[in-house]
């Protein structure tokens, strides 16, 4: 499934580096971070949930990748029934796989 999220630009340079450095693609890169931090996120369900963004915060930029189905469907449910939504527990995923 094509995913399109709006993450930190900060976010963005570590993918583009280590895209360079590794030879992967960011996009690839992108998935092993989700991938990554949804099994953190499932092995561990006491984090604590993303803030929402302040409203002064830096933009954003796009990125779009394909995510697994199944694994958009978990980060949808589970945003729902954490009231954000899915691109921020999308990204707040992201954040914790790339710890």
């Amino acid at each position: 499934m094509l995913r399109t999220v709006y993450i930190e630009p900060e976010v963005d340079d570590r993918l583009r580096e280590e895209a360079q450095q590794t030879g992967m693609s960011k996009a690839e890169l992108f998935r092993c971070y989700l991938r990554a931090g949804v099994r953190s996120v499932r092995a561990d369900p006491d984090l604590a949930l993303p803030q929402p963004r302040p409203v002064d915060a830096p933009p954003l930029v796009l990125r779009t990748a394909h995510v697994d189905a199944a694994i958009d469907d978990w980060l949808r449910v589970r945003a729902f029934d954490a009231h954000v939504p899915q691109s921020d527990y999308t990204r707040w995923c992201l954040a914790v796989g790339m710890q």
